[in-house]
């Protein structure tokens, strides 16, 4: 970890292995106390054990600490305006916590007592059932206020000049890739890899692309990114609103997907993929609520309908031209078996009847004998094509 003191508020080793010892023992506790909690109440040995560590950390952290807040920033926990990448599973959920109830901080000053802990972690813990009830949550989460420890609801930020969306705190980075979050050179790098395909990338950036993209609850983290950093992202042009912005990234993992799909991906994998991405997003858009009007999320669920159908259309060209010249090879080695073949056997009658019962219409089968039909056939196409379906019927 001392690699990282160079980003860091604080440059001994010791202060940041606490810091980090109370971010983990927090995140524990929020990991045991829904596993163990009979409703509200959380009396359960191991919770209470959980609880006393933390406060017993606590205790020590205020012998050089005014306050404790704990915070968001992209896609890293803060203590104390020092950062600590998402390392652990523990981490992971304790930011998930954060993000679902629009937390923008949680303080907690020296004062605070194992009870007021206690009473916090059960209704903070308890507010995940409500989300999508949003007035229940913030009733309960004003409950998990107390004297000593407060918490600040999540800022607002803008997308355009004339919309006010949501929390800042929800355009994390929590992406699954080593745990480390993408810096805004690496997202303009991943978006031009939608666009533009694998040119000019490293095999270990276009593999660390992939693993974000198919990831769909990551791949909308990175759109919710954008929209904060949207200055920017000079790829991302003519977007102005948050329709706009959600239309420019179908539009831009269709191209990526039609890719795999050209490169003979199945095209039933690359469409449920694209299912799965809409679907993460219209819950992301209930979840937070987005200013998007009626007329904008028509406009989403047509362009979702045309990139669906896009892509549809692109993997049956890929599979018409691929069987086509499967069957060209057939119909050519066909060709040349019926050809080896005396006409007047009756093997030969044998093999047009078979050529006719599975389908081949009268001008596969003309095609196929050539100049093999009885000779009073071949003065014209039609009287060829009813010449091979009689001759070919006969016993």
């Amino acid at each position: 970890m001392a690699d990282n003191f160079s980003d860091l508020k604080i440059n001994d080793p010791e202060t940041y292995r606490k810091f980090g010892l109370i971010l983990k023992q927090f995140g524990l506790v929020i990991g045991t106390v829904p596993l163990y909690r009979h409703e509200h109440e959380i009396n359960h040995p191991l919770i209470e054990s959980q609880i006393q560590g933390l406060f017993n950390l606590l205790q020590d952290f205020f012998q050089t600490q005014k306050e404790l807040v704990i915070e968001e920033s992209k896609g890293q926990l803060l203590l104390n305006s020092t950062p600590f990448l998402l390392t652990s599973t523990v981490l992971v959920t304790m930011l998930d916590y954060l993000l679902k109830l629009k937390v923008g901080s949680i303080k907690i000053y020296p004062s605070v007592t194992f009870n007021e802990l206690k009473k916090f972690f059960s209704l903070f813990t308890y507010s995940t059932h409500l989300v999508g009830t949003r007035e229940e949550v913030k009733n309960l989460l004003t409950l998990c206020k107390s004297k000593n420890i407060r918490i600040i609801q999540a800022e607002y930020v803008k997308v355009s000049e004339k919309e006010t969306v949501v929390s800042r705190k929800d355009y994390t980075f929590k992406l699954k890739t080593q745990g480390e979050p993408l810096r805004i050179d690496e997202i303009k790098k991943l978006i031009t890899y939608l666009k533009e395909g694998a040119l000019h990338f490293k095999k270990k950036e276009l593999r660390k692309f992939d693993q974000i993209i198919r990831d769909p609850q990551n791949i909308s983290t990175v759109l919710f990114y954008s929209a904060a950093k949207i200055q920017e992202l000079k790829l991302l042009q003519n977007v102005g609103s948050w329709e706009d912005l959600i239309i420019t990234y179908l539009w831009l993992v269709s191209e990526y997907l039609t890719r795999k799909i050209q490169a003979g991906k199945p095209l039933d994998k690359e469409v449920a993929f694209l299912e799965d991405f809409k679907r993460t997003l219209d819950a992301r858009i209930e979840k937070n609520s987005l200013p998007i009007k009626e007329e904008g999320r028509q406009k989403i669920e047509k362009t979702y309908t045309e990139i669906k159908n896009k892509l549809t259309i692109e993997g049956l060209l890929v599979q018409f031209i691929k069987e086509k010249g499967k069957l060209e090879e057939i119909e050519t080695r066909l060709l040349r078996a019926i050809n080896s073949i005396d006409s007047q056997s009756l093997l030969y009658r044998a093999i047009l009847r078979k050529i006719r019962a599975v389908g081949l219409p009268a001008e596969k089968i003309f095609r196929l004998v050539g100049q093999k039909l009885p000779q009073g056939g071949q003065d014209s196409l039609h009287a060829s094509y009813s010449s091979a379906n009689t001759w070919a019927s006969k016993t």
